[in-house]
């Protein structure tokens, strides 16, 4: 009787420890800013943060005990998971979200050995990039733009310093309007390097 009910304090005391870690993860996953939830074998959302109901707009009820598939409308998040759970490794890649032209989600899958539930179950994590992609699009803009604006006076120059360097240097009315021109598209060059900094 004695060791039955040393058991049973061991066992309430695990299941108390149990349940104090399972509101500290709670806490944990619920103050991120991402969303987070677990999938079950079969790639159902088992368990979900808050974050996870924002980012998806979706219900407590629309969530969790369905398909990835029904609150992303992704087929290919949803493989993702699915194949992040067989190689039984992190991966992270970037989704543009069905319905929009410009929502991207970044998730990340976490395969568990074994999950809450006592079977292998698949943590993913999701966070909106979406800012994150336009201001790329923007820099990738901006450099090509540069790029563009750095190479016409560049070109100009070198093609009269061509023309200068095969006899028409010698050519007095031929050489000035040349110059004058290297000198404008160095100016250009000037303005530009200027707007740079000021950018």
């Amino acid at each position: 009787a004695r060791e039955l009910r040393r058991v049973r304090d061991a066992s309430s005391q695990l299941a108390a420890h149990a349940a104090k870690t399972q509101l500290k993860l709670k806490a944990l996953s619920d103050s991120s800013g991402a969303g987070m939830g677990i999938l079950d074998q079969k790639g159902k959302v088992v368990h979900r943060n808050s974050a996870a109901k924002r980012i998806l707009n979706m219900e407590r009820e629309e969530l969790v005990g369905h398909a990835l598939i029904q609150a992303t409308l992704s087929a290919d998040m949803q493989q993702f998971v699915v194949d992040a759970a067989t190689l039984g490794q992190q991966v992270s890649q970037d989704f543009q979200m069905p319905g929009s032209q410009s929502r991207v989600l970044r998730a990340s899958a976490y395969p568990l050995a074994i999950g809450l539930s006592g079977v292998p179950e698949t943590m993913l994590v999701l966070v909106d990039v979406t800012e994150l992609h336009r201001l790329e699009t923007i820099r990738s803009d901006f450099v090509a733009n540069v790029s563009h604006e750095l190479r016409t006076p560049i070109a100009s120059i070198r093609a009269i310093a061509e023309t200068l360097y095969e006899g028409a240097l010698e050519d007095k009315e031929v050489a000035k309007p040349f110059l004058e021109t290297i000198i404008r598209e160095t100016d250009r060059l000037g303005r530009i390097s200027q707007d740079l900094l000021v950018l």
